[in-house]
């Protein structure tokens, strides 16, 4: 686990980001529309921009293997692996169920795990969660299909389990730690982007605020459950804004 501090930032090309991961001294951001990738400082300060070869929207990173996983694009099957340089060395294809198709005809995100020692793919669909082998053979569900549900985003952190779906046009985030269960509701005036891992138990979450303004603040952190909960946008800004 790293000390990271809440922090706000804006794209370069004034663009939203959609996602973002942290690793052990940077947050990697993309913006799901050009082929850039944005890497920060963990105060959210722009260290430098790089272009490649294709656009991503969900990107998460892997404390396990050292590496990126990401989606793209429209794409409801492959999921691409970035190297500790951020540049593509490959991809699979999920081997998907299409005799469900309502729930497994999106893919909504797609994130590391690693079980037995061996790296694994965690899938959100629409209304479940599975696991796949790196290789992309279903291993089994880690949320059943619930429609009641639409499903946004899964990460695992070390044990910690944290899901953010959406029932009754309300997103809510729900974390999972041994006995510990919390769930809680966004503030409306906030979108929940992304979930990140630090991989070590704790979660954060990638917030937008009127399109352009891009927050990473904590949902769970050293045990407790800190959704942000007010909707008073400025009892955030004033949080993270102060420079002394």
């Amino acid at each position: 686990m790293f000390n990271f501090c809440p922090i706000s930032f804006i794209l370069p090309n004034r663009l939203a980001a959609v996602s973002a991961a942290i690793n052990n001294d940077k947050i990697v951001a993309c913006d799901g529309i050009t082929n850039c990738l944005f890497c920060l400082d963990l105060r959210g300060c722009l260290l430098e921009t790089g272009e490649f070869i294709r656009s991503y929207r969900k990107l998460h990173y892997d404390f396990t293997a050292c590496r990126y996983m990401a989606l793209s694009g429209n794409d409801n099957r492959r999921v691409y692996f970035l190297n500790c340089c951020l540049e593509e060395i490959g991809s699979v294809d999920l081997e998907i169920d299409i005799t469900d198709i309502d729930d497994t005809g999106e893919l909504m995100d797609a994130s590391p795990d690693t079980r037995d020692g061996e790296s694994i793919i965690i899938a959100t669909h629409r209304h479940s969660v599975r696991a796949y082998t790196i290789n992309g053979e279903e291993i089994g569900f880690v949320r059943p299909v619930d429609q009641t549900r639409f499903n946004q985003n899964f990460v695992y952190s070390a044990q910690t389990e944290a899901f953010n779906y959406i029932r009754n046009d309300i997103s809510f985030v729900s974390i999972r730690d041994g006995a510990n269960n919390y769930t809680g509701s966004v503030p409306s005036i906030y979108s929940l982007r992304s979930l990140i891992s630090d991989g070590a138990g704790a979660v954060y979450g990638l917030f937008g605020y009127r399109y352009i303004y891009n927050y990473i603040l904590p949902i769970y952190e050293n045990g407790v459950f800190v959704l942000p909960s007010t909707e008073d946008a400025g009892s955030i800004i004033g949080d993270i804004s102060s420079c002394c």
